[in-house]
């Protein structure tokens, strides 16, 4: 398996992995329904957490559940502050 980092200020580092690998993931993060895109053929779904109307890409994992960007962002906030009483570790 070929595996790629991609690093942006801020946030951990992002692990690229195969379309088969990306099915396993715990959830895929989704834009809320609505938002300004340049596509017109976006997928619709409902987020796990809040059950607000998400959208996707038609090339998105398929299996993981569906989390809008607000409450990844919680929830990396959550696991952030967590870390912090691990020496700053990011878990």
């Amino acid at each position: 398996m070929i595996e790629k980092k991609v690093l942006i200020k801020g946030l951990p580092p992002v692990t690229i992995v195969s379309d088969d690998e990306a099915e396993k993931s715990d959830f895929v993060v989704c834009m809320p329904w609505g938002t300004p895109s340049p596509f017109t053929d976006n997928l619709s779904g409902f987020c796990s957490k809040c059950g607000c109307k998400v959208m996707y890409r038609w090339h998105a994992p398929r299996k993981p559940k569906k989390l809008c960007i607000e409450c990844f962002y919680k929830l990396e906030n959550k696991t952030l502050k967590m870390s912090e009483e691990t020496k700053g570790e990011y878990k």
